[in-house]
């Protein structure tokens, strides 16, 4: 991370040694507890509470500090942030979904000769667990009285 962090881009920009997205976005939050899970910490405990006094947990944060006083890390910055950054040669490396190469892919046509897929990071005593989400909207007809808000939500959409 060092070597790389000492890198910059044709136009002499720093190139940030590691991404991870730390932005006040729902998203964020998501990435930051694969982190920790990857560290091999929890989020909740058992019942259902914030569960942030135990050792992956706090190692997660320990790294991301580290890599923000080192300046790798580029602040505050969402999901689509890195991979611009990353698509434009000034963030070396990063986690993303598979599906977020979609967004590096038209800023750099060439993204592909360089980006690798790999196995969910490992740190601490953790196992490299990570969580996956999506998004989904499922629709059903229940009879006239729900018909008009879903013709709204549909329009929406």
């Amino acid at each position: 991370a060092e070597k790389l962090s000492q890198l910059k881009d044709a136009d002499g920009n720093q190139v940030y040694a590691f991404g991870q997205t730390t932005a006040s976005v729902p998203v964020s939050g998501a990435s930051l507890t694969s982190m920790v899970f990857n560290f091999g910490g929890q989020v909740l405990d058992e019942n259902g509470k914030l569960s942030c006094d135990n050792e992956g947990f706090k190692q997660a944060f320990e790294m991301l500090k580290l890599l923000d006083e080192k300046g790798y890390n580029p602040q505050n910055a969402k999901l689509k942030d890195l991979r611009n950054l990353f698509a434009l040669g000034r963030l070396a490396m990063y986690y993303d979904q598979s599906w977020g190469f979609a967004g590096i892919k038209p800023i750099n046509p060439e993204a592909e000769a360089f980006t690798v897929t790999a196995k969910p990071l490992k740190g601490g005593s953790g196992t490299g667990q990570s969580i996956l989400q999506s998004h989904c909207l499922m629709m059903v007809d229940n009879g006239e009285a729900r018909k008009k808000p879903w013709k709204s939500l549909l329009n929406i959409l």
